[in-house]
């Protein structure tokens, strides 16, 4: 199989060294500075360009760009759909576009209406930085949005995911949104709780023990106080969260992150 990875930050390196030990793997694009335990290693054996014609023989092309935010963290998916329309015009229709950029819900379905040649799949990015490499090779699940079931996701994700999670693109896209909201109402409700404990003469500490200790949490929950959320990662999707829908708790979580910020 030959893959092409499309976006070199944190993500697209990452993922292009890894299927490298699988695949056939070029990767495209300007290379960001990025360390992560055992990546360069990996890289050395992968082929690199910024021409955007060496995808034109992929059979897959994974997008994996960092969609940039302003400083309100909406985001700028034309950044990432004006390269994806770009590259249609140079890749074959055989060719699957997997994305894995953060972008919002119905972006997969407004790329299939505008680019009716193509095919294109959803499959959300979940790597730590710092442990990203082994995250990658040891995937718990994957999470494919498709409209229909890929033998050549199948192969792609084979040698790396335990399991994959078949559904639509717009399902998809909702599983990062709502992974992220869910995982930034975590660092909100533990900044307040930790404003409580210390109000009331509670260990903030003690407290997190607790809540980590049930099993209806686990020990990896995002429940350390005093640090808000920053940067996009988290941001991007609470924003979108808030503008495809209006419950007030999705609402209360960019005030709430903001005054401990």
């Amino acid at each position: 199989m030959r893959v092409a990875v499309y976006g070199l930050t944190h993500l697209g390196l990452v993922t292009a060294a890894c299927c490298a030990e699988q695949f056939d793997v070029v990767a495209i694009g300007t290379p960001a500075i990025v360390v992560e335990p055992g990546l360069d290693e990996l890289l050395a054996r992968v082929e690199q360009t910024t021409d955007l014609e060496a995808a034109s023989g992929a059979d897959v092309l994974w997008i994996c760009f960092d969609t940039p935010v302003d400083e309100n963290d909406n985001s700028d998916v034309a950044f990432v759909t004006d390269r994806i329309t770009s590259a249609c015009s140079i890749i074959a229709p055989e060719t699957l576009i997997l994305i894995s950029s953060q972008v919002p819900v119905g972006t997969c379905a407004v790329l299939e209406r505008t680019n009716p040649r193509h095919r294109f799949a959803m499959a959300p990015e979940n790597l730590r930085r710092g442990n990203a490499v082994s995250d990658f090779r040891n995937m718990t699940r994957v999470v494919i949005g498709s409209r229909e079931r890929s033998a050549l996701l199948e192969e792609l994700f084979a040698p790396f995911a335990a399991e994959i999670l078949w559904m639509s693109p717009e399902s998809a896209e909702m599983v990062k949104h709502a992974l992220n909201g869910f995982f930034a109402i975590s660092v909100c409700y533990a900044n307040e709780l930790g404003d409580i404990c210390a109000n009331v003469g509670a260990d903030m500490a003690d407290v997190t023990r607790g809540l980590r200790s049930d099993p209806r949490i686990g020990p990896r929950a995002y429940l350390r106080a005093g640090e808000a959320y920053t940067g996009g990662t988290l941001g991007r999707d609470v924003v979108t969260l808030t503008t495809v829908g209006d419950g007030p708790l999705i609402a209360a979580i960019k005030p709430s992150n903001d005054r401990h910020l």
